[in-house]
């Protein structure tokens, strides 16, 4: 066999290889979007909010209704233009607690019991669950929404465990 049938056989048989390492797939990007037509959009920043409400030991739970100080948390939104629609309301929307108002936390072998998750207004009025909130004056440019969260006693006794939970928000304006 000639030299350059074997080289010409070499340089095919590398070629292959190459493509197939080329080929191979190390991860993936996942692209997400939305278009919309409203006076502003939800910042990137404010599409995925972690609130930390703490550690409270289940004693601190005395009757129902007692609760935790609040922790704040907020929905910024930019590129505002106020030309008709002026105001804007967030309705939060999840599993709700037995009051009908409070979020109910995340079911699971390890989640505490007779305790909820409730959502106020910066005004402290109470934001029940899957309604909306009183509707807040809005800015050309950027505006911004303010919330706080705590934790509110069902019922007695409270027991010890995982308080996590999650609600989709919508922003309606008017």
């Amino acid at each position: 066999m000639s030299a350059t049938k074997v080289l010409t056989g070499l340089v095919l048989l590398s070629t292959c290889f190459s493509a197939a390492v080329m080929a191979s797939a190390d991860g993936k990007v996942n692209f997400t979007g939305k278009i919309v037509d409203t006076p502003c959009v939800v910042s990137s920043n404010s599409t995925s909010l972690d609130v930390a409400l703490g550690q409270y030991k289940a004693a601190n739970f005395v009757k129902a209704n007692d609760t935790t100080d609040y922790k704040n948390f907020a929905i910024h939104l930019e590129d505002c233009t106020i030309d008709t629609l002026k105001t804007a309301s967030v309705q939060f929307n999840g599993a709700p607690a037995s009051d009908k108002n409070s979020l109910d936390l995340t079911s699971g072998s390890t989640t505490a019991r007779g305790v909820a998750i409730e959502i106020a207004d910066s005004a402290n009025a109470i934001v029940p669950i899957n309604t909306t909130s009183s509707y807040s004056n809005l800015q050309n440019g950027e505006s911004t929404l303010y919330f706080k969260a705590r934790y509110k006693a069902m019922s007695v006794p409270v027991t010890s465990g995982d308080a996590n939970s999650s609600a989709d928000f919508l922003v309606t304006y008017k």
